[in-house]
């Protein structure tokens, strides 16, 4: 991605991501899905000499609709001219589908921005319609 600089931006930012996904099937029901990614922008917001770098590794069990998801984020902001910026984001989740489209979950996420801790528990519905 390539954002030309806006009013009071002094560069372009440029950002470059990656990821793997797979699905693995262990059988009898069960599969799992590990995921990571990576980012990494230069120039963030159009500053100059700013740069930030995302890591992100999570994984997802399933079972007969059921599933647990764990995933962890590390966000790292480099400046030229300061001490780099170490933010984590952890989470942790299961939930149930079920069969006429209808999914429960519940999660559990820890965040650690700018040495401030908070937690937070949050609950998702959601309802799929097939055509």
């Amino acid at each position: 991605m390539r954002q030309a600089p806006g009013v009071g931006a002094a560069q372009d930012e440029t950002s470059l991501a990656a990821a793997l996904f797979t699905s693995i099937d262990l059988g009898r029901g069960v599969s799992f899905e590990p995921l990571a990614e990576g980012v990494h922008q230069t120039n963030l917001g159009g500053a100059n000499g700013v740069d930030r770098n995302f890591l992100v590794l999570s994984g997802r069990l399933g079972w007969n609709g059921w599933n647990v998801a764990l995933a962890h984020t590390l966000r790292t902001t480099v400046r030229d001219n300061a001490a780099d910026d170490r933010d984590t984001l952890s989470q942790i989740s299961m939930g149930y589908e079920f069969d006429f489209g209808l999914s429960l979950d519940i999660g559990w996420k820890i965040a650690n921005e700018a040495n401030i801790e908070t937690r937070t528990l949050g609950a998702l519905a959601a309802y799929t319609f097939k055509f």
